[in-house]
Order: structure tokens, then C-alpha cells, then sequence
């Protein structure tokens, strides 16, 4: 079977549900998210613009899914050549999937451009859903002066991590992936997947003889091309014929094989991928 970091359809739809139950890094209790898509945003867009000199003013938003009720910390802060004239710079809001009818997920900012150049605005939000979970997103709004003008450029995620029981992960998509430190990586950066350079067959010593199983498993592959981890994807251990020594063998194969890394414009990051690994009893041929 062919391995695949984006287009797995069928794999994912029933592999992902029926493999969250055994994953650490899971759905919160009553998410309506996958794994690896955050629960929280924050928003930056500009209301009015003005040249230099003159103030423009840009709304800020903060919005969550989460479950229950919880406290976000959101942070504006000006890049260079800019100055702040109102509003706040550091603003908490409660959030929940019910939104905030008390308004406070949303505020103003009157900022000055002193001269003309290239510039940003920034805004993070920090949630602690748990007491050993805290989500973070950062995004950027570019600001341009020319000649007087200001003009605002289009805003992106330039990250979005989460921090669970001391590792930090990154938001990947469907899944989480596990990263040795907070990066600036968001997934329209990564232009080159996870590439399998070497795959080895499993062979289980005391399953039967003669017996063959594919299982499907998702690949967490760190930036320098180790598997850090791996899971079971699919059915699991319910799947005809599959025992937990099948499991265990293919775990302990899956790292011998060689991948080489996704890869951003900036160089390798940390990513997942979804393989097949065959495993075979003792005696099969």
C-alpha cells in the first residue's frame, strides 16, 4: 500500500475515530475537533486605514470551541515603526463552543505609523483548558507604508502548538505532532511530506506460521528523519486475526525503517505520516 502524508480519505475516516481512544495526545472530552486542529483563534483585521503619521484602527477577536467554559490570554504587539495610540495590548476573554455574549472576545486598537517600510502586527492566544494542557496561536497581520499610505497584507498562522503533560506538539492537521520546541510552522509551510527511504517486513516469532496482516499505523518522524513515535491506525486489535504480538513487532520494525523529513522553505520539521507495515508469522514465505 502506498504511504500518505494528506490524501489518505478512507484510511483516515475510520482509522482516526477508532484510534483516538488509544493515544495520549487526544480530543478533549466533548471536542468536535480532530486531534490536530486547534480549538481556539485569534483574529487581527484593520477597520481603517491611514497614512503616516495618522492612527488606524484594527479589530481583535478571540473565539474557541472548547467544551466548557475557559479563560484566553490574548497579546497584541507592534512590530517596528509602529505606536500604539488606544486600546489594549493585553486582553482576557472567556470562551467556550456557546461564545461570549458579554462581548469581551472582541476589542479595538488605535496604532500610529511613524514611517514609511515594512512592518507587522502580532496576536497570540494562550489557553489552559486542563491542569496540564495550555493551547497556544500566534498570528501575523502585515502592515506596509508606501509614500504615506498604509496598506495591510492578507493574516496567517504562523503557529499553533499545544503543550500536554510536558511535550509540546504542534497542530498537524489530523494529528498532533511531537516537537522539541516551540517553531514558527503552521501546515501551508511544509511544501515536501514525510518520504519512506527504507521499510523492512515485520516478522512476528509466535504468531502462526504462515499467517500475513497489514496493520496501518501513523508515523510521527522528527526533524533529523527518527520515528519518534508511532500508533495503530484502523481497527486495532478487534481486526480479524490481529494479536498484540503482531502489534508489538510491527512497532519495534517501524523503527528500523528510514524516512527523510517534511521539509518547510526554512529547512526539515518534525511531521507525521500514514504506512503500512506487513507482518508475517515465523514460518510464513
Amino acid at each position: 500500500m502506498k504511504e500518505s502524508r494528506r490524501s489518505h480519505g478512507a484510511l483516515l475516516v475510520a482509522g482516526v475515530t477508532a484510534c483516538l481512544a488509544m493515544t495520549l495526545p487526544s480530543k478533549s472530552a466533548g471536542s468536535l475537533h480532530a486531534e490536530g486542529t486547534p480549538e481556539m483563534a485569534i483574529n487581527i483585521q484593520p477597520t481603517l486605514e491611514g497614512g503616516t503619521g495618522q492612527t488606524f484602527r484594527i479589530l481583535c477577536a478571540v473565539s474557541g470551541s472548547y467544551a466548557t467554559r475557559v479563560v484566553a490570554n490574548a497579546t497584541i504587539r507592534l512590530g517596528p515603526n509602529l505606536e500604539w495610540i488606544a486600546g489594549d495590548s493585553v486582553h482576557v476573554a472567556s470562551l467556550s463552543r456557546q461564545g461570549d455574549v458579554s462581548g469581551k472576545d472582541r476589542w479595538s486598537a488605535d496604532i500610529r505609523a511613524l514611517v514609511d517600510g515594512s512592518t507587522e502586527i502580532r496576536g497570540t492566544i494562550s489557553v489552559k483548558p486542563g491542569p496540564d494542557r495550555v493551547d497556544e496561536r500566534e498570528v501575523v497581520l502585515p502592515v506596509l507604508v508606501t509614500n504615506g499610505v498604509v496598506t495591510f497584507g492578507q493574516q496567517r498562522r504562523v503557529r499553533a502548538e499545544t503543550v500536554r503533560g510536558g511535550q509540546r506538539y504542534r497542530y498537524g492537521g489530523e494529528f498532533l505532532v511531537p516537537i522539541d520546541r516551540s517553531e514558527e510552522v503552521s501546515n501551508p509551510d511544509i511544501q515536501e511530506g514525510v518520504k519512506v527511504t527504507r521499510r523492512i517486513d515485520a516478522v512476528c516469532q509466535t504468531c502462526p506460521p504462515d499467517s500475513v496482516q497489514e496493520l496501518q499505523f501513523v508515523v510521527f518522524v522528527t526533524r533529523d528523519g527518527t520515528v519518534h513515535s508511532s500508533r495503530l491506525l484502523g481497527e486495532g486489535l478487534d481486526a480479524k486475526g490481529v494479536v498484540p504480538a503482531m502489534l508489538h513487532a510491527a512497532k519495534e520494525t517501524l523503527r528500523q525503517w528510514e524516512f527523510t523529513p517534511s521539509r518547510t522553505r526554512s529547512g526539515p520539521v518534525a511531521d507525521w505520516t500514514i504506512v503500512a507495515v506487513r507482518v508475517r508469522g515465523e514460518a510464513s514465505r
